[in-house]
């Protein structure tokens, strides 16, 4: 699973045809490709740990990012009836998908400091509300979707200072924000940075998964395998 999202193929079976004889001769005794299909299906729980045991150290006065993304493996009119337990139709301003909703949090060097997947529907600020940001201390950014005051209340009294861009319907508060936090904003775009990395490097989303179970195990394998090409980068920087 980990050398398929590295390899940077979007079709496991392409990839399985192309490297077979490199993969007998790393794996004797590999199997076929579709007991390969069955098997990462089952790599769920095991990828979320592995993906959860890369995540960076928390750290005190540092400055995170918050944001979602959607994890849409069938198109809307073609919605899978073996991911209906979990994935709903989410909104967002531009469109609706049939899926899932990736919520990351990262920081300035762009290592990922905590994740969470959800139903498409799921609001943006129910995961922070849920404790996607809790122990990390310093300041974390977030777009207009996380406007709401009592969860920065709740962080800042745990030593977080939540700050939200106000909506543009709200002119004073979207005007004072602008003014005096315009430039420091832009340091949210290191989470869409790090959702493209994940979506045009890693698979994020893979089309071919039949079940939530393979979803979340393709998910959780491409932000084990970012962060394990972060680490090896960072060891070969070291060395030079």
């Amino acid at each position: 699973m980990m050398l398929f999202k590295m390899s940077g193929c979007k079709s496991v079976k392409h990839w399985h045809f192309l490297q077979r004889a490199e993969l007998k001769r790393w794996f004797p005794r590999l199997c076929s490709y579709s007991s390969l299909i069955r098997w990462f299906g089952q790599l769920d729980d095991f990828m979320e740990g592995f993906a959860r045991s890369k995540l960076v150290a928390n750290e005190t006065n540092a400055t995170y990012a918050v944001d979602s993304t959607k994890i849409n493996p069938h198109h809307l009119k073609n919605n899978c009836k073996t991911l209906g337990s979990l994935a709903s139709i989410g909104f967002s301003h531009d469109c609706k998908w049939w899926g899932f909703t990736l919520h990351v949090v990262c920081d300035l060097q762009w290592r990922v400091a905590n994740f969470e997947m959800t139903p498409g529907k799921t609001h943006d600020l129910k995961p922070v509300e849920r404790g996607l940001l809790d122990g990390l201390r310093g300041l974390c950014w977030a777009d207009s979707g996380y406007v709401k005051q009592n969860p920065a209340q709740e962080l800042r009294s745990k030593g977080l200072v939540f700050r939200a861009k106000p909506t543009k319907a709200v002119d004073v508060e979207h005007e004072r924000f602008m003014h005096y936090h315009a430039k420091a904003y832009r340091q949210r775009q290191v989470v869409e940075g790090v959702f493209s990395q994940l979506k045009g490097t890693f698979g994020l989303i893979q089309h071919t998964a039949r079940s939530e179970r393979s979803v979340c195990a393709h998910v959780f394998a491409a932000l084990a395998a970012r962060a394990c090409a972060q680490t090896e980068l960072a060891e070969a920087k070291n060395r030079a």
